[in-house]
């Protein structure tokens, strides 16, 4: 569920739905409703911030249970974070020359 939940969230995606709430504003200001620019922007940067930020917080909950479940957390190769059992590796770091 982490990694779904960090998906979700990404740099990209977010830029998306920001850039979202910019183009209803000025789709409204061009059709010569500044008082629905203002309300709807408003309304739907309240929307995106608190979705936003109740993700973030329901990550932390997350990654605090599977820290106390003795999961171990490590970034991977694209820094994401990720949670391993003890004295396991990420998949591909092994040494294929160990014996």
């Amino acid at each position: 569920m982490l990694d779904v939940m960090a998906e979700a969230a990404n740099k990209r995606q977010k830029l998306i739905a920001w850039g979202s709430c910019g183009a209803m504003v000025l789709v409204l200001l061009v059709l010569g409703m500044p008082i629905a620019a203002l309300v709807g922007g408003a309304a739907l940067a309240a929307f995106l911030g608190g979705g936003l930020k109740l993700g973030a917080i329901r990550r932390q909950r997350i990654a605090r249970r599977l820290t106390d479940a003795g999961f171990v957390p490590v970034s991977d190769d694209h820094g994401r974070q990720r949670f391993l059992e003890p004295g396991r590796q990420l998949p591909g770091h092994a040494n294929p020359f160990a014996s």
